[in-house]
């Protein structure tokens, strides 16, 4: 009796979105409305919940624009999301931490000595 299972590539779950589809259909209904970008962006956070970086080159073509214009929209309007935001949270507190941690235990190690 073998109790080892082989997996095959369809037994993996693989969910990755469709976000070409998305922006087309996205783009297409606001594409004629003047300064469409501002909309685009809105109804693609909305879709995915945050800007996911792909799309960034979709949305560009989609609406005539350079990707570093978007870019530029997406990273100064701080309400657009993206994927990596907690991570940079992250990373805020566990420098809290340290400083915290260097505050705590500097004096009393300068004490004795």
């Amino acid at each position: 009796m073998t109790l080892t299972k082989e997996y095959t590539m369809s037994s993996r779950v693989t969910h990755l979105p469709d976000y070409a589809t998305a922006v087309e259909k996205i783009i297409s209904g606001l594409q004629e409305k003047p300064g469409a970008l501002l909309p685009v962006l809105h109804a693609v956070q909305g879709e995915f919940g945050f800007i996911p970086s792909q799309t960034l080159p979709l949305i560009a073509n989609g609406l005539n624009l350079s990707r570093a214009e978007v870019h530029g929209v997406v990273s100064f309007y701080h309400h657009f999301l993206s994927p990596h935001r907690g991570v940079i949270q992250c990373r805020f507190v566990e420098l809290n931490l340290a400083r915290q941690w260097v505050v705590e235990h500097w004096k009393p190690m300068q004490n004795n000595h």
